[in-house]
């Protein structure tokens, strides 16, 4: 099953919220690696949170962000931000305790690449930590259920922190290249991809101790898992050998290797026990205590890349997207139920009233109904997703979008923050929020929404643009020149709590 939680972003546990800026795999827009983590948010019962990766080697004094008022921002209209900070680093990402009310913001100063992580406070936006220095893919996952925050990078280090505080715990060698992805709050035992050493490595969360590492296979390069903690399974999704490995976390062992696409894809229904796999071939269903395949759902998956596939418990249902259309897929039986619209894959999930909410190719979200498909709403206006967040107890929906860039990679326009009605589709309010890529996600409790922006430079409109044309030939008028402004990275909470 896919953890559960509260807006968009895997998350594995109550009360925290988790951010990705995945550096490693985000090579799409070189066309280098396709992202493919269409993931699925589901509303209802325990918010399970998975964070990212952060590094850390001590404990450094406080740092000197400022905490900015309205004037960073600019205009925010008639809900200004309640907090402002300027980041004087390059952020990769950002993650929450909400139950401890602190924000880990996490990045590297750029240009010696020292990587760094910041403990606010999510309420009034003091900084309460920093730490430092790390290696420059440093990340931060939070598990709130334990009050833990793991730090990762590339340097094989994996160090436990106290997510109140922020004080270290423990520290062990993971070695190679380990990345945080899911969690047990029972037993507080957490799973980490490691590419660079082709193994899944378990870890315990409480103490910062190494449990196990699986190895898997030569150039594995595994980049995601999903685990089944109650039945003791887990699936590596390997991208250099394009399969998923099936894993018996209580021995330490492959139990069978599935051949898969470049980029798989994998959703586990424990209810069931049943896993589902993309492949070129369409969605395997696996039985998921021996990987036995018990069912193909022929799909028309992207040779190359495949399809996603996330499930939601609850109704018995697997949705997967291929690019072309949605399908819904019986859990228990692997029965195809319906096929819906062309939309780029799954983004969200509503167990209140079984909607699910479907990203197009042109950026935009739409609900679907979850038990026929058909169509409920779309975004009405805003701006093309590149993150979103979902808030159902407000019914909300935030998105995030980085703003148009020129062909210099110079942004022409701000990075925006779109709240909608998520019952109607209709927009309640649009804000500016910076320039740079948009991390996203909210604090329920408080009602915060917190955004993180890269930062970077904006061109703006010539000056004298009002000139008529032919003013513009006198020699005493200069030619046609835009405009650049250098915006700092910032930490920006909103109040979406109406």
């Amino acid at each position: 099953m896919l953890p559960r939680f509260r807006y968009l972003a895997r998350i594995p546990h109550a009360g925290a919220s988790r951010v990705r800026h995945n550096r490693r795999n985000r090579r799409n827009k070189d066309g280098d690696v396709p992202h493919r983590r269409d993931i699925a948010v589901i509303f209802g019962g325990p918010s399970r949170q998975v964070h990212r990766k952060a590094f850390l080697l001590t404990v450094g004094a406080t740092g000197a962000a400022t905490l900015a008022g309205l004037g960073l921002l600019g205009h925010m209209g008639s809900r200004p931000a309640l907090w402002a900070v300027s980041l004087p680093y390059a952020p990769f990402g950002v993650s929450l305790d909400t139950q401890a009310g602190r924000a880990f913001i996490f990045g590297a100063t750029l240009p010696a690449g020292v990587g760094r992580v910041d403990v606010y406070d999510l309420r009034t936006g003091t900084l309460i930590r920093t730490l430092s220095p790390f290696s420059p893919n440093v990340e931060v996952t939070v598990v709130a259920s334990l009050r833990r925050a793991v730090v990762t990078d590339n340097s094989g280090l994996v160090t436990t922190l106290d997510s109140g505080s922020g004080r270290v715990l423990g520290t062990t060698v993971a070695g190679g290249d380990p990345t945080f992805v899911d969690a047990d709050a029972q037993t507080g035992r957490m799973a980490l991809t490691n590419p660079n050493r082709d193994s899944i490595d378990v870890v315990d969360a409480r103490i910062g101790r190494l449990v196990q590492s699986v190895y898997l296979s030569p150039f594995a390069e595994p980049r995601d898992v999903r685990v089944d903690w109650r039945a003791g399974r887990a699936f590596s999704m390997n991208v250099g050998a394009h399969t998923v490995s099936v894993i018996d976390v209580g021995r330490g062992r492959v139990l069978r290797t599935v051949p898969a696409t470049f980029y798989p894809s994998v959703a586990v229904d424990g209810r069931h026990g049943r896993a589902f796999v993309t492949t070129s071939r369409g969605v395997l269903m696996l039985d998921a205590a021996s990987g036995k395949t018990l069912r193909t759902i022929p799909i028309h998956a992207d040779p190359q890349y495949g399809a996603t596939v996330t499930v939601d418990e609850r109704s018995g249902r697997a949705f997967a997207g291929d690019g072309r259309a949605v399908y819904a897929v019986d859990t228990r039986t692997g029965a195809l139920l319906w096929t819906g619209p062309r939309h780029a894959g799954v983004v969200g999930i509503d167990e209140r009233d079984n909607s699910i909410y479907v990203r197009g190719d042109d950026g935009r979200l739409s609900a679907l109904d979850g038990r026929t498909g058909a169509f409920i709403w779309t975004l009405a206006g805003g701006h093309a997703a590149d993150a979103v967040v979902f808030d159902p107890a407000r019914g909300h929906v935030l998105v995030a979008s980085s703003g148009a860039v020129d062909a210099t990679g110079i942004a022409t326009g701000t990075a925006m923050v779109d709240l909608f009605d998520v019952h109607s589709g209709g927009m309640r309010w649009s804000r500016p929020v910076g320039v740079g890529q948009v991390s996203l996600t909210v604090d329920e409790q408080a009602g915060y929404a917190i955004v993180v922006t890269g930062g970077g430079t904006l061109k703006g409109a010539d000056p004298l643009r009002w000139l008529p044309s032919w003013a513009r030939r006198f020699p005493f008028i200069p030619p046609p020149r835009p405009t650049t402004r250098t915006l700092p990275a910032r930490m920006i909470a909103l109040d979406v709590s109406h």
